[in-house]
């Protein structure tokens, strides 16, 4: 009976194995930072975006001077409280309804800049804006109202005059959108209206700007715009204070993530540790492929055996010295005995007679001077165990010779 084809060939499982394993890593990237991907392709006015309306030149710029920048995408009046700058730079009707603008507002150091264009983004390039509008002057109004409580925001169609500064830098705007406050203290200001305020309210320190092409991409490098956005924020006390650029009024949050931060620097060493240490666990854990290997047998069965495994034990126990004098008399005992040596004699004069029958026979050795070489080996403290041994083998070897003759 022929064994049946397998559905798919190895390679294909392989294959497959792979395929799945890489979708899985996918999915889990996207889970852990697809919100953070969608600040890759934005046009809108925030803080990420290349377009023409958006703010990347300034993060760029503070950076360059050496003003630490963050852009927040949580927490960001938690992020500011003490001693931070707050830059809420035009946010929308989404701001505004979902209360999110007011608990911002209670930031101690804000720059806001009101809301003025927006647009979708071209078609033939994602990054770049398909074409400017204009965001209708009541969003811009009750985003200064949120603050103030009151106040107008209008967009005069021909070039204002500009009043006097105190020193700030003159801007470049071909159609300014202007407010007008009772609350607000004139701190750049035209004929028809301001362009900056400033609100104070105890030790907060708070401007309003009116217009946001100062800030933007495409009017940042004209005359000295650049210049007043600095010199905007240097008032609020840059770059002694960090700035924090909110973009959650974009719709930018992202809440904090157990999972994105152990992957981002610098936790991101202490991971790669961890999972170098499972990997090798489970290495080593790991069992070996294949039939296990037979073991050797722990012990070969005999005589031999059991006299080697006993005299170790003895030696282990520390009963060589004991071992070595029986053994001794036992050999005076049974060559006694072989002799037939008078009964009556007895420790030395028994040694000395067996020598003397030993002389005549021609052994190699005396018993007495084995004798005394067997004390001597045993006298330290550590017993000479290779002395020990060869004493022993002689007085062997003179029982042998004692029995049979040399």
């Amino acid at each position: 009976m022929t064994a049946a084809r397998p559905v798919f060939a190895t390679r294909t499982v392989f294959w497959m194995i792979a395929a799945g394993a890489s979708a899985f890593a996918a999915a889990m990237v996207l889970l852990i930072y697809g919100d953070a991907f969608r600040t890759d392709n934005t046009v809108g006015a925030n803080a990420f975006s290349r377009s023409a309306i958006g703010h990347l030149a300034l993060v760029r710029t503070l950076r360059r001077l050496e003003v630490p920048v963050i852009l927040s995408r949580n927490d960001s009046a938690g992020k500011s409280a003490g001693r931070a700058i707050l830059l809420i730079l035009e946010p929308g009707r989404t701001a505004l309804g979902d209360g999110s603008l007011n608990r911002l507002l209670q930031a101690d150091r804000i720059l806001l800049a009101l809301p003025k264009r927006f647009g979708p983004p071209d078609p033939r390039n994602r990054r770049w804006l398909g074409r400017s509008r204009m965001i209708d002057v009541g969003t811009a109004q009750d985003v200064l109202a949120s603050l103030v409580g009151d106040g107008s925001v209008l967009r005069p169609g021909a070039r204002p005059r500009w009043l006097e500064a105190d020193g700030w830098p003159m801007p470049s705007l071909d159609a300014p959108q202007l407010m007008r406050s009772s609350r607000l203290r004139p701190v750049i200001e035209s004929d028809q209206g301001m362009l900056v305020g400033a609100f104070t309210e105890g030790d907060r320190r708070i401007l309003v700007l009116s217009d946001p092409d100062i800030l933007a991409n495409h009017g940042l490098g004209d005359g000295e715009n650049a210049l007043l956005a600095v010199r905007l924020i240097d008032w609020l006390g840059a770059p002694e204070r960090p700035v924090i650029i909110d973009e959650t009024a974009h719709g930018f949050r992202l809440e904090p993530s157990l999972w994105r931060t152990i992957f981002e620097f610098p936790y991101l060493a202490v991971t790669v540790l961890a999972f170098a240490a499972v990997a090798v666990l489970m290495w080593a854990a790991t069992g070996r492929f294949g039939a296990p290997q037979p073991l050797d047998r722990p012990f070969e069965p005999g005589r031999t055996t059991l006299i080697e495994s006993t005299g170790a034990l003895m030696r282990e126990g520390g009963y060589d010295p004991d071992l070595a004098r029986h053994y001794f008399g036992s050999v005076v005992r049974d060559v006694s005995a072989m002799m037939h040596a008078p009964a009556e004699l007895e420790g030395d004069a028994l040694v000395a007679w067996l020598d003397r029958v030993g002389s005549a026979r021609g052994t190699r050795s005396r018993l007495a001077d084995l004798g005394r070489a067997l004390e001597a080996a045993l006298a330290s403290d550590k017993v000479d165990a290779r002395r020990l041994t060869r004493v022993t083998r002689q007085l062997h070897a003179w029982k042998q010779e004692m029995k049979h003759g040399s």
